[in-house]
């Protein structure tokens, strides 16, 4: 079936001559480049403010369901600046991280929570003032306390990003992650590696450019020229 529909209002700036819509689909990666300067930096500006929770002229549905985009996309402003242990990631984590502990390590928590509350009488009894404290246990502070986060020492840039396309998706539910001119960065090998990896877990991408490159087999490409006409290949 087809994944969510990225398309501009009718209203407005976002106007595509043709087709004002991109349309998903498995195995294909959408490519938007866009060459008039203003109208890029509008889109992008957009992009933005709606990946900030503000309203704004960009639509990303699934059939008849609008979906929010500051919920179900992200984006890749710069790959150097990925931050796979950010405050959403690590949330989704612990949570998952709970559901498992709750389900197939109950007793080891119980236990665990019976020695940290006989450790904390214990010490109670060897200060002249009492002390109170939480008797049951909630395996999220273990996760701070510990430091608990995702792996990434020793990656670089392009591995982290693959790691990310991963984790949006399994531990996120992301249904949409747009690039910004990630092919300035990336080789034509790390391209198709990343369409691979996003292919393998089911992520639509949206790489949305500033020039026109090399097209690849698997991409649909749209082009908005310097006079604002729009070109499909």
């Amino acid at each position: 079936a087809p994944g969510p529909v990225f398309h501009p209002t009718h209203d407005g700036y976002f106007v595509l001559p043709d087709r004002p819509y991109l349309d998903f689909h498995e195995n294909e990666i959408q490519v938007v480049t866009i060459e008039n300067r203003e109208y890029l930096s509008a889109f992008l500006q957009n992009l933005y403010n709606q990946s900030q929770g503000i309203e704004g002229n960009i639509i990303l549905s699934e059939g008849e369901k609008i979906l929010p985009l500051s919920k179900a996309a992200e984006i890749v402003w710069n790959p150097f600046s990925i931050d796979i242990n950010n405050k959403k990631i690590l949330g989704k984590l612990f949570q998952e991280l709970k559901n498992i502990s709750i389900e197939d390590q109950y007793t080891e928590i119980c236990e665990l929570n019976s020695k940290i509350v006989q450790y904390l009488d214990d010490l109670n009894l060897k200060i002249p003032y009492p002390i109170q404290f939480h008797l049951e246990l909630d395996v999220l502070d273990i996760y701070k306390v510990y430091g608990v986060q995702l792996d990434t020492a020793g990656i670089g840039m392009f591995e982290r990003l693959l790691q990310y396309v991963k984790i949006l998706k399994l531990l996120c539910g992301v249904q949409l992650l747009v690039f910004v001119n990630v092919k300035n960065y990336l080789s034509e090998i790390q391209v198709k590696e990343l369409y691979k990896t996003a292919f393998y877990y089911k992520m639509n991408l949206l790489l949305v450019e500033a020039h026109q490159g090399k097209s690849l087999e698997c991409e649909k490409n749209q082009l908005i020229d310097e006079d604002l006409c729009f070109i499909h290949y």
